[in-house]
């Protein structure tokens, strides 16, 4: 049965809206935001603050009161939305993103995105909102760009070339992107959520709102008054991956190293080794320095041999996974997560996997065997490896992470496995899951649509017709 998937993880794939309005620009230093763009009700949920001794952090947001998953932090509309062409690199953009500041200026009525151009704030509003620029190690390098023999920008005056400096570097540290039909790249900027900073442990993700040109920061976990409310720059799957793999992502796609809790914790829960310990637990992960420690009695692996062994094997899975596309994880048929790799390869993923349930590498493993089986008819096992992947992500995000669009996309698939499996009361146990975190990021009860849309197949629509009208209504 074919099942095509229409869920958008905005603002990584996102669907643009007909229609968004630009909102006011940023006002002094600690002012309070509300949810709703201004104003005085409900009170406001979140501020921008600072920390004298944190400087590297910027003007971050900080919450005011207590929430709870789903709450919505902020709702607003952009300060400024410009849309690029796409694959533009060096002075090009540089010089492509300044004239769609400076002089591309549209009205509302060309839609965003639609042409290139600039929607919302101009230069002096963008100037005024006070956002944080980066370090000066980019903008030199922006200014290296400029002036490079050959580039048309080489000659101009040092006023233009600084003003394409600060918007280059604003754009870079304060925008989303997204890509745009018709070969364009669009850059966003919200005025309070731009303030949200990275961290591998968020409690907050950004989801577009009810309405055409809102947006929300929204909560997926619990988060305590005076708690900095934090995002994740990169797709929610990026949260499963280890602390060296994370930390690499960031350092080449953001120019930073992250030092969040999770990165700086004294062991890394997402490389779990099973291994005879003394202590008689065996599971084993791995420390700062790179060593093996049991994560019972804390003590580092007696057997160095065997631990060397480990990393070793590790090193080449990781290798053979990191080779791969990214694969899909709703869509049914899809291609192989693991076609690409040899026999000696795919063997050693397969053992390892089976030796360490409990590592990343085999919920990677898992959830890259299911359109294989799909695509065999073997629905057993299809859902034997979905139900280990579902399980070991609950077990590799941050501690009560609900509401996230990734979570939906594979609860959804896991209902649909374990329907064709025969397995229809988990399926529905599924399904209760996607209604939830559904739920959680719309802040409303979702639409019979919402769950028809998700996948188009016969299979889908007779377990949802069979089980929706009670489950779901």
């Amino acid at each position: 049965a074919q099942a095509t998937s229409r869920l958008e993880s905005w603002p990584y794939h996102p669907v643009r809206p007909a229609i968004m309005s630009p909102g006011p620009p940023l006002g002094p230093p600690g002012r309070q935001w509300t949810a709703g763009g201004g104003q005085a009700s409900p009170p406001p949920a979140v501020e921008v603050a600072a920390n004298p001794e944190q400087p590297s952090l910027g003007r971050f947001l900080r919450a005011l009161r207590p929430a709870v998953a789903g709450s919505v932090l902020v709702r607003e509309r952009y300060l400024c939305f410009c849309s690029l062409p796409a694959g533009l690199e060096g002075w090009r953009r540089h010089a492509a993103l300044h004239a769609a500041v400076v002089r591309g200026g549209r009205d509302a009525a060309a839609p965003e995105g639609s042409v290139p151009g600039r929607w919302g704030a101009g230069p002096e509003e963008i100037l005024e909102a006070d956002l944080h620029c980066g370090d000066e190690d980019f903008a030199a390098r922006v200014r290296s760009e400029l002036r490079q023999p050959g580039a048309e920008t080489a000659e101009l005056p040092d006023e233009i070339q600084e003003q394409m400096v600060f918007f280059a570097c604003v754009f870079s540290v304060n925008s989303f992107s997204f890509p745009e039909d018709g070969g364009r790249r669009n850059d966003i900027i919200f005025p309070t959520i731009c303030r949200a900073n990275h961290s591998c442990l968020p409690n907050a993700v950004i989801v577009p709102g009810k309405h055409a040109g809102e947006t929300k920061l929204v909560a997926i976990r619990p988060i305590a008054t005076g708690d900095p409310v934090e995002i994740c720059y990169f797709p929610s799957d990026y949260l499963i991956r280890n602390m060296p793999q994370r930390r690499a992502a960031l350092e080449q796609k953001f120019r930073f190293r992250c030092c969040c809790p999770r990165c700086e914790a004294a062991t890394d829960l997402t490389r779990r080794f099973v291994a005879s310990c003394a202590c008689g637990i065996g599971d084993f992960t791995v420390d700062k320095d790179n060593s093996l420690c049991c994560v019972a009695c804390g003590k580092a692996m007696q057997d160095e041999a065997l631990a060397a062994r480990l990393l070793s094997e590790e090193a080449e899975v990781e290798e053979s996974l990191g080779s791969l596309a990214e694969p899909e994880d709703l869509a049914l048929p899809a291609a192989d997560g693991l076609a690409g790799l040899g026999p000696e390869a795919l063997q050693r993923c397969r053992a390892f996997a089976a030796a360490h349930g409990g590592h990343r590498a085999a919920a990677e493993y898992a959830r890259r065997r299911v359109p294989a089986l799909h695509a065999e008819g073997d629905h057993p096992e299809a859902a034997v490896a979905q139900v280990a992947f579902v399980n070991a992500v609950k077990e590799l995000l941050p501690s009560g992470a609900s509401g996230l669009a990734w979570l939906v996309e594979l609860h959804a698939r896991l209902a649909y496995v374990l329907e064709l499996a025969g397995r229809r009361q988990e399926a529905c146990s599924a399904l209760r899951e996607v209604l939830r975190h559904l739920e959680l990021a719309s802040g409303q009860h979702p639409s019979p649509a919402a769950f028809f849309e998700l996948m188009e197949c016969p299979k889908w629509f007779r377990l949802l017709q069979d089980v929706g009208p009670e489950m779901l209504s």
